[in-house]
């Protein structure tokens, strides 16, 4: 019960001590500014680097520091990452900076360089690149250990021929160590570790990471080692990787025992060994904490334990000295009963070389004879016997020689079977068959000859059945000649036939002996069009019958209405006129919303939507709440576009360099005006490769070719080559509104001007005439309404009215002579006199 309870207050004590350890651990602030540079622009690139930084980080972050990593560094980023670095460091228990790359000592300095340094001079090197001293300056801010490590190279290529004197340099290169140890006497100390000796050049090594780095990683992982053992180790470990090309150079500056990786404190260890009696555990113990306060203890238990192993060495020793003594005297013995064994086993011996060599003299090998006889114990007797089955052996070699011989010269005589069979050589081959003696090569060469004879024959039958497919092949081509000469020849017949009087009666005659399947649909057409023609021709004269008709009607009833006639044509002329009123103002409220609507931002929806609430002419309404609503639902697709590359953005910079690719392939696919500049910034670099130049707008040929098409559209009317971008710009308007597309674009591009050029020269938008004048063909004349007959004659009878023509549709029905004026219709669209209006309100 006592040892139990002496046991369990043990265990406490180890779980205290562990626990204060861990808090006083963890109670500790450690900051750490990793670099590696590798994609260097105007020196050589490096592989190692930007892994190496990656992994010290990994590491340094599972110590406890909070690590501030920058690869590829320029040196705009300099400043920023150093102020950012101060603002860690201030207050920090311990400060660590970590650098990989290329860097130089000038003159005694040592300088840092960013990966867009060009080396020009030394007095260049302060203001592009990153000096050591500037970063020990900023280690200091920290109140107890801080560590500088350079992995990167120590030579002065700006003085290859040793301007600069070594001792200068050396004292300059003192001078700053000292001045860095110096200012760790405020803390536990300072390390500064280089990766090679002054002058000289650090590996970046063919694997994952160079050999400092590589070293470094290994021991700074290792638990409870101090830090001037495990520099020491990481120093070791370079020396032999390199085979001594590579010496680090580790300056340190220390008040006391500093542990980076401190899973087991001295005094758990010491708990755990103190009772031991291993002197191992005591060795290990001064050697990974030889400052702690337990090493006299430690020092003292190891001297008892050696003292006490010695002691047991020697009596070791005594008994061993007192077996070997027994033993000799037993070997004496043994001997003579081996010498009398030996030579029985030697007659033994001799019996079995003379069966082997018996053996060997009819199997062979001649290499195992000769071993035989090198190693035999009875040369006298088996030597004569090697000799002789040696020279038996060497007959019977000659002969196999000779057989190999003759077998190789046949196998070369097959290997020419194929190569002459390949060549068609039917005479060699022959040759061959007549001299060789081999009977394989006789097999070889006749199947030759034979299958030779059997491809001329293929060949020969092949081109029997090419020349018959030829001739086939020119007899349809003969014939389709034929026949397309004839569907041409009936083609003619049928557009001839069509025209005159009573062509449908011949074209009905011509359906019955066509001979083309393929004139089918030219002469279905040419009848469909000989049906209309006449039908028209038959309603022209139908009309010409009513309206002699309706002549003859009005010139009886004339005199007899003469009176009612003139009440009616003042109360025509009354409604005519409020009617003209109302469709002037119509035509100008939709004339003067045109003009604002066509004033407007095409991409803004906010006066769009303000515009189609408070018009009054439906069209215009309509056109403007189309535009806004396109807008609308084409700056929600570019924001789901946008907010998708923003996802994948994030993807792709967390995944590193393996997904730089698709980086770059984002950054140039992206119509997300925000994200470009991050894309950028995330790759490190101004400009994207193989970025396609913006597309031409609004350039001087592009406005010229525009307002050529639409002038000759009719949606123009100035000047095609003195067209400004605003005036072309209504005018691209105009044409969309008319074709009824998406709403028009604000620039001019080459896919507008390719839109607007191939509409070629039939006219679009259609004519506006002045008040007065009305549309006739392709020209304004003036209106017939405005003669004081004719509107007398109107206020009489008003005249009727022709619907405009449709596409695809049938000739409407003679007109019946109206009992009252017209309804009235939507403004402009009807109206006998227009004003010019853009052609929106005429709904074409």
């Amino acid at each position: 019960m006592r040892d139990l309870r002496t046991w369990m207050m043990l265990v406490l004590g180890v779980v205290t001590l562990l626990a204060g350890s861990l808090s006083s651990a963890h109670a500790e602030r450690r900051v750490a500014l990793v670099i590696g540079n590798s994609s260097y622009r105007s020196m050589t690139a490096l592989k190692n680097p930007r892994n190496d930084a990656t992994d010290v980080a990994t590491s340094l972050r599972d110590l406890g520091f909070e690590v501030m990593l920058r690869t590829d560094m320029e040196r705009g980023a300099v400043r920023a990452t150093l102020k950012d670095f101060s603002r860690m460091v201030s207050g920090a228990d311990t400060a660590l900076f970590y650098f990989a790359g290329h860097a130089l000592e000038f003159r005694g300095q040592y300088f840092l360089a960013p990966i867009d340094v060009a080396l020009e001079d030394g007095d260049a090197l302060k203001y592009d690149m990153l000096s050591a001293e500037d970063v020990r300056e900023l280690l200091d801010k920290a109140t107890g250990m801080r560590l500088m490590i350079f992995d990167a190279c120590r030579n002065d290529p700006l003085d290859p021929a040793g301007a600069f004197s070594p001792e200068a340099a050396r004292t300059v290169r003192q001078d700053t160590l000292l001045r860095a140890l110096d200012g760790a006497k405020g803390g536990q100390g300072m390390v500064v570790a280089y990766a090679t000796a002054p002058l000289d050049v650090a590996e970046d090594g063919k694997a994952r990471n160079s050999p400092f780095t590589r070293a470094l990683l290994k021991w700074l992982m290792e638990p409870d080692l101090d830090v001037r053992p495990l520099f020491q180790h990481v120093s070791r470990d370079v020396h032999e990787q390199t085979r001594g090309r590579q010496v680090p150079e580790i300056s340190l500056a220390l008040s006391g025992p500093y542990i980076l990786n401190q899973t087991e404190s001295h005094n758990t260890v010491w708990l755990r060994i103190r009772q031991s009696s291993d002197p191992i555990d005591f060795r290990d113990f001064l050697a990974r904490f030889p400052y702690s306060e337990h090493a006299p203890n430690a020092t003292r238990r190891l001297a008892v334990l050696e003292r006490a192993q010695r002691l047991a060495e020697q009596r070791r020793a005594e008994e061993e000295r007192l077996r070997r003594e027994e033993a000799e005297r037993r070997a004496s013995a043994e001997r003579a009963e081996q010498v009398r064994q030996a030579e029985e086993r030697r007659r033994t011996v001799c019996g079995e070389e003379r069966d082997r060599i018996n053996a060997l003299r009819t199997l062979g090998p001649r290499d195992a004879l000769e071993r035989l006889k090198a190693a035999s114990t009875c040369l006298e007797e088996s030597g004569p016997l090697v000799d002789a089955a040696l020279n038996e052996l060497s007959e019977r070699e000659a002969r196999e020689q000779h057989a190999q011989a003759e077998a190789a010269a046949c196998r070369q005589e097959g290997a020419r079977v194929p190569q002459l069979a390949a060549a068609g050589r039917k005479d060699e081959l022959a040759a061959l068959d007549a001299g060789t003696r081999c009977m394989e090569t006789h097999r070889l060469a006749r199947e030759a000859i034979a299958d030779i004879e059997r491809r001329d024959e293929e060949e020969r039958s092949r081109q029997r059945t090419t020349a018959a497919r030829r001739a086939e092949a020119e007899r349809q081509a003969q014939e389709l000649l034929r026949r397309q000469e004839m569907c041409a020849e009936e083609a003619r017949s049928i557009r001839d036939t069509a025209s005159g009087d009573g062509a449908r009666a011949r074209l009905d005659a011509l359906s019955g002996r066509l001979g083309c399947n393929e004139n089918s649909g030219l002469l279905e057409t040419n009848l469909r069009a000989a049906t209309t023609r006449e039908a028209n021709m038959k309603e022209a004269a139908e009309r010409e019958a009513v309206a002699k008709e309706t002549s003859a009607r009005e010139t009886a009833e004339k005199d007899a209405a003469a009176t009612a006639a003139a009440a009616k044509a003042t109360a025509a002329k009354e409604a005519a006129a409020r009617e003209a009123a109302v469709q002037a103002t119509a035509r100008a409220t939709c004339t003067a919303e045109v003009a604002a609507f066509t004033a407007l931002d095409p991409v803004d929806p906010a006066p769009l939507a303000a515009f189609a609430r408070t018009a009054r002419c439906p069209d215009v309404a309509t056109a403007a709440l189309a535009q806004m609503q396109h807008i609308v639902a084409e700056r929600d697709r570019l924001e789901q576009s946008c907010a998708h590359d923003r996802i994948e953005f994030e993807h792709l910079r967390q995944m590193g360099s393996e997904g730089r690719l698709r980086l770059e392939q984002l950054g140039a696919a992206t119509a997300c005006e925000g994200l470009k500049p991050l894309v950028l910034a995330a790759l490190g670099t101004s400009s994207l490769p193989n970025e396609p130049s913006p597309p031409a707008v609004n350039a001087p040929e592009q406005l010229r070719r525009a307002s050529k098409a639409l002038r000759h559209m009719g949606c123009f009317d100035g000047n095609a080559d003195d067209g400004s971008l605003d005036s072309v710009r209504q005018a691209v308007r105009k044409y969309y509104t008319v074709r009824a597309m998406d709403p028009p674009p604000r620039d001019v591009d080459d896919a507008v001007v390719k839109q607007l050029e191939g509409e070629g020269r039939r006219r679009v938008c259609p004519l506006e005439c002045p008040e007065g004048e009305r549309v006739k063909g392709d020209r304004c004349v003036p209106s017939t309404a405005s003669q004081p007959h004719q509107r007398e004659r109107d206020a009489v009878k008003p005249a009727p009215q022709k619907p405009a023509p449709r596409p695809a549709q049938k000739p409407a029905a003679s007109p019946k002579p109206a009992a009252a004026p017209p309804r009235p219709s939507p403004p402009v669209a009807a109206a006998p006199a227009p004003k010019r209006q853009p052609s929106i309100i005429l709904g074409n």
